[in-house]
């Protein structure tokens, strides 16, 4: 028998009784324990962290919900949530799996933390999740029908942020409940078109004071329940008679039209004395048919007549005849000076520029009258208005040279030449090397004698 360092005693041999027993090291047997044996004081963090919405249809609320450790099982575990600032919007503990997040706003990046604690108070590291809420906290399964009474409502406690869109119906809302006091924030988007009758607006407690209306159109108004004895533009009542709305004088100052078209107006035939078009000019006659449009009466005035006249399906400036506007005038208004630059006559069908007459773009006649040769071209002939009257140039205004192919030459009936008195008909005609000059009136042919400088 040895004692060992580590104070176990090392037995080789027995003596029992004058006998000797030897020993012998027993089998090594299995006994059942684990590699990873139960720790008393360990705890594992929740697994399996998950965020579920709102149930609108049951109200079951938004929660957290995770897989405890079988191995080892929790006491108790702490929560907490924080929004996208890193501020705390809930911190508690549960025994259960899960934790309900009443009231938790519609808000993206939240951040769920959940850690288990032990019996002995040992916590372990926290899950974590991430999250967007995107379904308002209260919806119509959380509110009992008339459950809802002035009692449990702050004075300007409900806004139109605290209330999801048509989450709120009439049944959750005792009659009577809601008053004045109780309501911060009431607009258009939370009235429901046709909830609102006559029934609940008493007698002339709406005025134009009380009403701001952004958007009023037919749809809106039901037929027959706008008493006309209700309106008035700009202090004038508005009546009627055999039909017609009578309203006293409307002008310029009464009414403000930014777009009036033919659907939205159905105004008959409009009669006046003067219509007053940008309060700076007066038209004292304006008629529209099929075929005319007449501005001004012509008689003491300017008139713009725009019509068919006899030429079917074209357009015409005209002026009636007897009256003062008998031509189409063309002017510069130069800062309320008016220059007649040209004009055409309707009477005579004269027309007068003061400029220069250009065709195609070419100027051929300047302000002086004068034929701008250079740019004028002929597609015809060109003939005198009288037979031997006009000369072609002058002695002070001679052509530099004439290009032309034969010369015809003929003075027959002007009295005959300076020399004999005699008429004739000539032509000049050019060959390759020689000048011919045919006599047409004997038809006798001559070659010009030309030497060669």
């Amino acid at each position: 028998m040895n004692i060992n360092p580590d104070l176990n005693i090392e037995v080789n041999a027995v003596v029992y009784q004058s006998n000797i027993y030897g020993y012998t090291a027993p089998p090594v047997e299995d006994l059942g324990i684990p590699n990873d044996p139960v720790e008393m004081n360990r705890v594992l963090a929740p697994s399996s962290l998950t965020f579920t919405a709102k149930n609108t249809s049951t109200g079951v609320p938004a929660r957290l919900t995770w897989t405890d450790s079988s191995k080892y099982p929790s006491y108790k575990f702490r929560v907490v949530v924080k929004d996208s600032s890193g501020n705390i919007r809930f911190d508690g503990e549960t025994q259960n799996e899960f934790f309900d997040l009443d009231g938790i706003e519609v808000q993206n990046s939240f951040s769920g933390e959940v850690s288990a604690i032990n019996s002995l108070g040992v916590e372990s590291s926290a899950s974590t999740v991430s999250f967007n809420n995107t379904t308002p906290p209260v919806a119509n399964p959380d509110l009992g029908n008339g459950s809802v009474d002035t009692d449990v409502i702050s004075d300007g406690a409900i806004t139109t942020v605290k209330i999801g869109d048509a989450q709120i119906t009439t049944a959750k809302i005792g009659d009577a409940q809601i008053t004045n006091a109780k309501i911060n924030d009431l607009n258009a988007g939370k009235i429901n078109a046709g909830t609102l009758s006559a029934d609940f607006i008493s007698g002339g407690t709406i005025n134009g004071s009380s009403v701001n209306v952004t958007n009023l159109t037919a749809s809106n108004i039901t037929s027959g329940s706008l008493d006309v004895a209700r309106l008035s533009i700009d202090g004038t009542t508005i009546s009627t008679s055999g039909g017609n709305l009578i309203v006293g004088t409307i002008d310029q100052n009464n009414i403000s039209v930014t777009n009036l078209s033919s659907i939205s107006a159905n105004l008959g035939t409009i009669t006046s004395g003067s219509i007053s078009i940008d309060t700076s000019a007066s038209i004292k006659k304006f008629e529209v048919s099929t075929s005319l449009v007449k501005i001004g009466s012509g008689i003491d005035e300017p008139q713009l007549r725009i019509n068919t006249g006899n030429v079917t399906n074209a357009l015409t400036f005209a002026s009636k005849s007897g009256e003062d506007g008998d031509k189409v005038s063309f002017a510069l208004d130069d800062g309320g000076t008016i220059t007649e630059k040209a004009f055409i006559k309707t009477d005579t069908g004269n027309a007068s520029f003061n400029g220069t007459l250009a065709v195609g773009g070419f100027s051929f006649i300047d302000s002086s009258r004068r034929l701008q040769m250079a740019n004028f071209k002929i597609g015809g002939h060109t003939l005198p208005s009288a037979d031997d009257e006009y000369d072609l140039g002058s002695s002070s205004f001679r052509w530099r040279n004439v290009v032309t192919a034969d010369i015809q030459l003929n003075n027959i009936g002007t009295g005959g030449n300076e020399v004999d008195g005699s008429e004739g008909n000539w032509t000049i005609q050019e060959g390759q090397d020689d000048l011919y000059l045919i006599n047409r009136l004997k038809d006798k042919r001559y070659k010009f004698n030309l030497t060669e400088v």
